[in-house]
């Protein structure tokens, strides 16, 4: 990816992602989508915020979570069998697996990232919805948007509810709305010139 001319002519790369790290917590969740939505979510903000790319501190570990150079214990987008000590070659892609393939399918090398009207650190709105774009080679543009909408709510909740979003994106002479569930990520792709 390159910046736009906001970012200047830097090269920003975002690097050692990974879940499962934090102390008390376990460190391989297979199937977990909320780890897989972190990644989603990171990402995003990353490119969005003048990140030329984005690398996984492990792309495969074991089924513990291991062996890495730092010797921890961490979840990955890709979990090899290795339960039971058996020599098998089966593996597992874990949610976050899908994010990464997600962002990589649609953002092909030379992919430039856009300026979007109204965002500030990847975000737009009041109520957070993520966003951002890119120029792909081909001259289509590719809108990746996550929804983060918070429902109003009472002063004292403990766990905040999302709502459901409407976005209206428009380039050039085209335009289109998209309706986003709450934690949906959803890509749109324009063929503006």
């Amino acid at each position: 990816f390159r910046l736009d001319n906001r970012g200047g002519n830097g090269f920003l790369l975002a690097t050692e992602a990974c879940n499962g790290y934090l102390p008390h917590t376990k460190h391989v969740q297979l199937g977990s989508w909320a780890r897989g939505y972190r990644y989603s979510r990171d990402i995003l903000h990353q490119l969005g915020n003048n990140a030329s790319g984005w690398v996984d501190w492990n792309l495969a570990l074991d089924s513990s979570g291991g062996p890495n150079h730092a010797g921890n214990f961490v979840d990955s987008p890709v979990i090899t069998d290795t339960r039971n000590n058996t020599n098998s070659d089966r593996f597992f892609k874990q949610p976050a697996y899908y994010a990464i393939a997600h962002f990589s399918a649609f953002l092909p090398p030379g992919s430039v990232r856009l300026g979007v009207k109204g965002v500030e650190n990847s975000q737009v709105g009041p109520d957070a919805m993520e966003v951002v774009a890119f120029r792909r080679p081909d001259d289509k543009v590719v809108v990746v948007l996550i929804n983060d909408r918070l429902v109003d709510m009472p002063i004292g909740l403990l766990r905040p509810r999302l709502r459901t979003a409407e976005v209206e994106i428009r380039c050039a002479n085209l335009s289109s709305t998209v309706t986003l569930e709450p934690h949906e990520i959803k890509t749109v792709i324009f063929p503006c010139t």
